[in-house]
Formats: C-alpha cells, sequence, structure tokens
C-alpha cells in the first residue's frame, strides 16, 4: 500500500465519519447536577472567546 492508498483510505474514512449526524442538543429543562467545565491553559485556542460565548448562552437562559 503506497501513501496514495493511505491517503484514500483515510479519506473514506473522515467522509464516513462525517456522514453521521451529530447528536440533538439538549433544550429541555437544566438539571441540578454537577457540571464541570474544563479550559486549557494553552495560548491561542479560543478561551476568551468559549468563555464569552457560554456567558451569553448563560444570561440568556436566566
Amino acid at each position: 500500500m503506497n501513501s496514495i492508498d493511505v491517503n484514500l483510505v483515510r479519506q473514506a474514512k473522515l467522509r464516513e465519519e462525517a456522514a453521521i449526524p451529530p447528536d440533538p442538543v439538549h433544550t429541555g429543562p437544566v438539571k441540578k447536577e454537577t457540571q464541570i467545565i474544563a479550559i486549557y491553559g494553552k495560548g491561542g485556542i479560543g478561551k476568551s472567546f468559549t468563555l464569552a460565548n457560554l456567558s451569553y448562552m448563560m444570561a440568556q437562559q436566566g
């Protein structure tokens, strides 16, 4: 198997995985369970962007 064959197999697997629809987003009532959110400290991975979006979403939910 050469590198072209390996790339074709990899692409086929990625396409197959991408064709699976995602799980539906939970829209029901919030349960009183502990939720742990971990944010990695490495620079440039979107921590501030993620936190801003989470804050906005939580404010919208009350």
